[in-house]
């Protein structure tokens, strides 16, 4: 339970290659996060993820793939210690757990809205929810802070992003049970042209699905 619990507030707070050259060398963390967010539509990474609880302690590590499409595209492989995939193709998120055979699908502006997905994936004007401040040069990256405007709607209390000279390195994600989601990114790849169906879920052969969709849409 505990496990699934920490899985749950992840997805929450939360996926032919060309690689860009060298071009944001010496500009600052704010035009780092610009260039991201303006310029680099497509996003491919190997990832290590470690959640660490208040006193920094790590309580789980996880690694795998993830993809990135501007607007509102994107897919996330964890493959250890445990098979997930959150997919999104712009209109809905499907989860699907490997160990539990079990998979779900809601409509994306049900689960996106003050998450750190929302901003990554650039859903909308971040400034419009969230403060952002540029942290300066802290070892090899430059740092932003992203924090929720609205607290108490937000599905996390604040967001540091780290970039190299090209492109987003790391994140950190403090939820709001003092836990901190650490995610770093290895071999970045940017502007792939990736295949549709890198953004599509096929549900496996045995495994239920539960639509809430329709009863999203119906409420409205």
């Amino acid at each position: 339970m505990l496990k699934s619990r920490r899985k749950l507030r992840t997805i929450v707070a939360v996926l032919s290659l060309q690689l860009v050259p060298l071009g944001a060398a010496g500009s600052t963390a704010l035009e780092r996060m610009s260039d991201f967010f303006s310029n680099q539509s497509t996003y491919f990474a190997e990832f290590n993820q470690v959640i660490l609880d208040e006193g920094l302690n790590q309580i789980e590590e996880s690694t795998g793939l993830m993809w990135l499409s501007r607007p509102n595209q994107f897919r996330w492989e964890y493959l250890e210690p445990y098979e997930q995939t959150i997919v999104s193709d712009g209109a809905g998120v499907w989860v699907y757990d490997a160990e539990l055979e079990q998979a779900s699908v809601r409509n994306l502006s049900d689960v996106i809205d003050q998450t750190a997905a929302e901003i990554i994936t650039g859903a909308g004007n971040i400034e419009d929810k969230y403060l952002v401040d540029d942290l300066g040069t802290q070892g090899s990256l430059a740092w932003v802070s992203i924090s929720p405007i609205d607290q108490e709607t937000s599905q996390f209390e604040s967001m540091r992003l780290g970039f190299d000279e090209i492109t987003l390195r790391t994140m950190e994600i403090l939820d709001a049970l003092g836990d901190t989601t650490r995610i770093q990114m290895f071999d970045v790849v940017l502007g792939s042209d990736f295949q549709d169906k890198v953004f599509q879920f096929e549900l496996p052969e045995g495994v239920d699905l539960i639509d809430s969709r329709e009863t999203s849409d119906e409420s409205q």
